[in-house]
């Protein structure tokens, strides 16, 4: 039977295949809820899969693992899917009352969970949370997860929202949502919120589109001095890269609000967000940030 694949069809940036792609390089196998394809069926056909269908797909032309969670629903699904002209998604069954972590011998997952299933959240998460024909494919599972709700003010962040605009949708202090985006930072070995969004970026556990799409102006390249100034600040200060860079502090903050506005940013976040979506910011930049181990504190700019 002919595989058929989500380039034919036109989709939202989020539910695009690069992005099933990085999810997959980082997450070695897929855990999926029985339920979610029997409820992302009626909308999958031959010439149109959802992107849950497509997701799994993906997983399969890869040769990676697709753990299907509900064996006593199997039948079902197998059914439905031939029916509509589709092959077997997945390679293993669960039953209902196993643990996918644990049958999934340390693959990792991405977790596909129903309306039912997912936890509510204060704040929007466009970028974790997307539809499938009106279901939802949950966020990919950190090996060092954060609550719903810290997730939620980080995928803010990444769209430009200060942490006063962030602590407005969450009925949170300004002090509170900058020591959560820092703390969670922290426990993920980062510096700063910019550092861990590069970092999540880059693994696969946040989507740059969000950033892309609440930009104030079609990014283009910032100069390459004020660049530097930008991916300076990824994981430090903007004194301590003035130092690096041996600039005037007021010059280098200058040269780092022109890269902002050349990105169309409102804020270093979304800024460093964007660079890694339009591949200004190259990959070892981030890589080559400085990790730590240790709990820090939030610095000063």
């Amino acid at each position: 039977m002919r595989e058929v694949f989500a380039e034919e069809v036109q989709v939202a940036p989020y539910e695009s295949d690069e992005l099933f792609r990085r999810l997959l390089c980082s997450h070695p196998g897929v855990v999926v809820s029985a339920g979610a394809l029997l409820s992302a069926a009626p909308h999958a056909s031959r010439v149109w899969l959802p992107p849950l269908v497509r997701l799994l797909t993906h997983a399969r032309k890869a040769g990676l693992p697709v753990l299907l969670h509900g064996a006593e629903q199997s039948r079902a699904v197998r059914a439905e899917y031939k029916r509509r002209g589709l092959q077997q998604l997945w390679t293993e069954e669960l039953e209902e009352d196993e643990r996918p972590e644990q049958a999934s011998r340390g693959w990792g997952a991405v977790t596909v969970v129903l309306p039912e299933e997912a936890a509510e959240v204060v704040v929007p998460v466009p970028g974790l949370l997307t539809s499938v024909s009106g279901r939802v494919i949950g966020a990919p599972q950190h090996p060092v997860p954060t609550s719903q709700l810290t997730q939620a003010m980080l995928v803010q962040a990444v769209a430009g929202r200060t942490m006063e605009e962030i602590a407005q949708h969450s009925f949170y202090a300004p002090g509170a949502v900058s020591a959560a985006l820092y703390s969670v930072a922290a426990s993920r070995g980062c510096r700063r919120p910019a550092h861990l969004v590069c970092r999540d970026v880059l693994d696969g556990y946040l989507d740059p589109a969000i950033a892309v799409r609440a930009a104030l102006v079609p990014p283009r390249d910032p100069r390459p001095d004020d660049l530097d100034v930008l991916i300076a600040t990824i994981d430090t200060t903007l004194a301590e890269a003035a130092r690096r860079l041996a600039l005037n502090r007021n010059v280098a903050e200058d040269r780092r609000d022109a890269a902002l506005k050349a990105l169309g940013a409102r804020t270093p976040v979304q800024a460093v967000a964007i660079g890694l979506a339009i591949r200004v910011i190259p990959d070892h930049a981030v890589r080559s940030a400085t990790p730590t181990s240790s709990r820090i504190g939030r610095p000063v700019d």
